[in-house]
């Protein structure tokens, strides 16, 4: 890199650091473990990081050296990623782009400069429709004595598949990678984590981990139009958010199905992916462990999960204030624009989207997180899109120490620069008017709680989709099926499919131990 370039990606490193410092309230840490987490969580996480220091530390990179040369060479860092999220990994426009775009540039550079590695991205088809090619691409490169790429990075559920066929390396076992650091998703290590060993793996090296985390959009103006005297972000911050006063609220508004769709208003705007990550609000687990800490499907649907199951599926189905979308991508491709005219009350979608309704919405709008089943549910559990950026190392890598350092390094100075610039600037405090969205904001991201189906989804037959789906064919099929039916229809499959998991993952682990 020249010395121009240098002078260039420090000046932007201190003016992002700058930056952290503006907005509509003083900020807490940009990614701060939950305090709710086992105390050796929270030691580790004490141990790693200053809390008061809010700047990318210029001599202290993971406990490793300041530069930290691997050869005497440059040395390939490859990357793999689905197109359509190539942006999270480089930047065409480098210091030119947008904020963003000039982190990430920024983040890409100090890490070759600091590991004297060459870091590019190979786009490829890898989006739901497309994920067979992406995986044929990595099924291939595992055929290889040594692979051509480094990191793999693409829809966090068929990566999932990927790892379990024994094409990944565990996280633990990589040099100089720890996933303790509040860099990496402890949530998603709890939930995936097979006898400790972890394939994949979600942090701050892709900010999608922010961008498709589920929220519940509110137009204001509309709420107050309804004579809704509570504050709604009081609400949410007093834990009382609950599945009851979504429902209430929703019915206030007034929805004529005389009345043409294109100017007609809704309470509640849902789609498949709210539908599913609601269950994960209402701290429900499809698959709940057993008393032997297996995960278990019971051939019947347990009473404890069929009651609240059906009575989200009653909701949508029954209330005609609410709109369900099956168009569009997640229901944005019509559900966004609704939202954005002020026709709709609440709005269950990607975090993301709120830059969308800034740049479009005369409305104040706000977001709150998915909301409790009843007000007895202690925490708030937010979901994802499963489209989110997950990462693996391939197993058959040749310079496993850079690798695993490299790829700690790219996810702990994403956490100082590209999520300072993304999550703290241009979504926190760009894209919302009420002071009150910070707290908010933190209290979303802090109870980022992924469910085993969820992460799994895709070995296990998309079980998680089990709403979702019940939905649709009630709609399309004008039918009344119950959840414990479709339950009872499925079981079956879903725990040979549970078994099946559980045997692969231990032959992974058998020949692990054995090599």
């Amino acid at each position: 890199m020249n010395t121009i370039k240098r002078l260039l990606c420090l000046m932007l490193v201190l003016v992002i650091g700058l930056a952290c410092f503006a907005g509509c309230n003083e900020r807490p840490d940009p990614s701060d473990k939950d305090e709710s987490k086992t105390e050796s969580s929270d030691e580790s996480t004490e141990e790693s990081t200053d809390d008061s220091d809010e700047t990318v530390p210029s001599d202290l990179i993971s406990g490793l050296e300041d530069y930290y040369k691997f050869a005497d060479s440059t040395l390939p860092y490859r990357i793999l990623s689905r197109s359509s999220t190539t942006y999270e990994f480089e930047s065409a426009s480098g210091l030119e782009g947008s904020a963003v775009e000039a982190a990430v540039f920024a983040r890409n550079e100090e890490v070759m400069e600091r590991c004297g590695v060459e870091i590019t991205v190979e786009p490829i088809a890898g989006d739901w429709s497309s994920r067979e090619t992406y995986m044929a691409a990595v099924r291939n490169n595992g055929k290889l004595s040594v692979g051509e790429y480094e990191l793999l990075a693409t829809h966090s559920v068929y990566l999932m598949n990927l790892a379990v066929e024994g094409l990944a390396w565990d996280f633990n076992d990589l040099p100089n990678l720890d996933l303790t650091k509040r860099w990496w998703s402890e949530a998603f290590y709890e939930k995936s984590n097979y006898n400790g060993a972890q394939y994949i793996a979600v942090g701050d090296i892709a900010y999608t981990l922010y961008s498709y985390m589920l929220v519940v959009f509110f137009n204001a103006q509309m709420a107050t139009d309804l004579n809704i005297d509570e504050d709604l972000y009081d609400l949410a911050l007093d834990g009382d958010w609950t599945f009851a006063k979504l429902k209430e609220y929703t019915a206030k508004a007034t929805t004529n199905p005389d009345t043409p769709f294109e100017s007609r208003e809704f309470g509640f705007l849902a789609n498949g992916h709210s539908v599913r990550n609601m269950m994960t609000g209402f701290e429900f687990e499809l698959i709940p462990l057993n008393t032997e800490g297996k995960r278990e499907i019971k051939i019947l649907m347990p009473a404890e999960l069929e009651a609240p199951y059906q009575a989200l599926a009653d909701f949508i189905l029954e209330t005609p204030q609410i709109y369900y979308s099956t168009n569009g991508e997640n229901g944005s491709g019509d559900q966004n624009e609704i939202f954005a005219s002020g026709r709709a009350l609440f709005y269950t979608q990607m975090l993301g989207q709120a830059t969308y309704f800034k740049g479009t919405m005369r409305d104040e709008y706000g977001l709150l997180p998915l909301p409790k089943y009843t007000d007895t549910q202690k925490n708030y559990h937010t979901g994802y899109r499963d489209t989110m950026t997950a990462v693996m190392v391939p197993f058959n890598v040749g310079q496993v120490e850079m690798v695993g350092t490299v790829t700690e390094m790219l996810s702990e100075v994403s956490y100082w620069e590209v999520t300072n610039e993304y999550y703290e600037e241009t979504l926190k405090y760009q894209s919302f008017n009420n002071p009150k969205c910070v707290a908010t904001l933190e209290m979303i991201r802090k109870s980022v709680d992924p469910s085993f189906a969820l992460i799994y989804a895709n070995c296990l037959g998309t079980c998680d989709s089990l709403l979702s789906n019940l939905i649709e064919n009630n709609i399309k099929n004008g039918s009344n099926g119950s959840v414990s039916s479709y339950y009872m229809n499925n079981s079956g499959t879903w725990r040979s499919l549970l078994k099946d998991l559980y045997e692969d993952l231990d032959m992974i682990a058998q020949s692990r131990a054995a090599s």
